[in-house]
């Protein structure tokens, strides 16, 4: 409204300009003062433009830890990797280029809005209905441009996920390979980062053809109508002179609207698919009751049963009633040892389920890998009131020393706490309170 009104008062000094200095020194003064009042306009936006992106993000990653705490299936590495680039990366650059095409978007329609309204003021209806033409080409423009527009949006943010996985590789191979796993990490990185560019580029055309071709058509028409109404009048024609900036701007603006439509659409879809991600992840299966037949759970310390199935186990979790204790998951490699803790976890969600590259608390643990582990395990028991324990290859990074020193602790809090674990060394260097055998 500001850039509108100040485009018609710089008309009104065009037109009064040979006959009353005054009037014009006036008009100018209120030109400038609107155009300051639109800036000042135009820099509280850009910062309602940040609330409202960083707003939409936190809402947006909140959400999508509620969906997938909801389904232990959800947890695998490639999950993690997948969600933590699609959050950290992609959904944070959406909401910023959404807000930002949002808030332009209207900015830039209500500017033209006004400034041809201004013009229908200044110059007659004539000139306004060929800025119109541009307008209604801009809509032709996106409407035809809209399938290519959906197809590359998809495209690009599949081929951005397929990139980041890519360069997630590199880290591993280029710190703890030989020459020949870092270029290989790298050269394997290469295609899909550039079929990346390809993409972004390829959009990038199809958004300039598409948001130029209006204006390309709508100057002619303008420049002809403008000639045919001022030739002959001279207050028109200064009036004309005054606003050519703004038709110059106008002219910018109407490009804009283009890009800023063309843009809607390709984020119309991007945000589609941020709203499905949870849906379209792989989930992993957990053991049905046939998958557990291998598998059986050893009393190390409590209970009056040596041996129980895992069937059996499963029906105590689910009922609530808790056998006190230390019990040993036993089975082959792949019979699903990992997968009946998930399962348990999925069944009994206030449980604490604890393995290799699981990360809990909010500290951040330096160290080695053994090191880390060992503080995490102290971490975890010292502070643990959870009356369920999953330990899954606890000792894979421990020594000798402290996997006594965590299996005392285990041993301790197994007289009122139930504890399952999966061993790699498949040793219990405590001394273990035998159990009843039961036939």
């Amino acid at each position: 409204m500001a850039i509108g009104l100040s485009t018609y008062y710089i008309g009104l000094a065009g037109q009064t300009i040979a006959y009353s200095p005054t009037i014009v020194l006036r008009h100018i003064t209120l030109f400038f003062a609107l155009v300051a009042w639109a800036y000042l306009l135009g820099a509280s936006a850009l910062f309602f433009q940040t609330k409202l992106s960083n707003s939409c993000w936190a809402y947006y990653y909140k959400k999508n830890f509620q969906e997938l705490k909801g389904d232990i299936r959800l947890a695998t590495a490639h999950n993690k990797v997948t969600t933590q680039n699609w959050i950290a990366g992609e959904s944070f650059q959406t909401f910023q280029e959404a807000s930002h095409t949002f808030v332009d978007g209207v900015s830039v329609f209500l500017n033209i809005l006004f400034t041809v309204i201004a013009f229908t003021y200044v110059l007659g209806i004539q000139t306004s209905l060929a800025v119109c033409s541009a307008l209604l080409l801009a809509a032709l423009s996106m409407r035809l441009a809209k399938p290519l527009i959906h197809k590359l949006s998809n495209q690009i943010q599949l081929q951005k996920l397929d990139a980041l996985h890519a360069v997630h590789r590199i880290w591993d191979n280029l710190f703890f390979g030989n020459q020949r796993y870092a270029e290989e990490a790298q050269h394997i990185a290469k295609q899909p980062i550039e079929q990346l560019f390809i993409l972004i580029q390829r959009h990038k055309i199809i958004e300039q053809l598409f948001s130029c071709l209006p204006i390309l058509i709508a100057v002619p028409i303008i420049i002809i109508v403008a000639r045919h109404q001022v030739i002959s009048h001279l207050a028109s024609l200064g009036a004309l002179v005054a606003v050519l900036p703004r038709a110059l701007q106008l002219l910018q603006n109407i490009h804009a609207l283009c890009t800023s439509l063309n843009n809607m659409v390709f984020l119309y879809t991007k945000i589609g698919n941020l709203d499905r991600f949870v849906a379209q992840l792989p989930k992993q299966p957990l053991i049905g009751p046939s998958d557990t037949l291998a598998i059986m759970l050893d009393c190390l310390k409590g209970p009056t049963q040596q041996v129980w199935t895992s069937n059996l186990f499963l029906g105590h979790v689910k009922r609530g009633d808790l056998p006190q204790g230390r019990f040993l998951i036993t089975g082959h490699n792949g019979s699903g040892k990992s997968s009946l803790l998930r399962r348990i976890k999925n069944e009994y969600p206030e449980a604490i389920l604890w393995g290799p590259n699981i990360m809990l608390g909010i500290e951040t643990i330096e160290g080695s890998i053994g090191e880390q582990h060992w503080k995490m395990l102290l971490n975890i028991l010292q502070n643990s009131k959870n009356n369920l324990l999953l330990l899954d290859e606890w000792d894979s990074a421990l020594d000798h020393l402290h996997t006594k020193a965590i299996d005392e602790k285990l041993d301790a809090l197994a007289h009122n706490h139930t504890i399952l674990e999966v061993r790699h060394k498949h040793m219990h260097y405590t001394s273990v309170e035998s159990c009843d055998k039961k036939s």
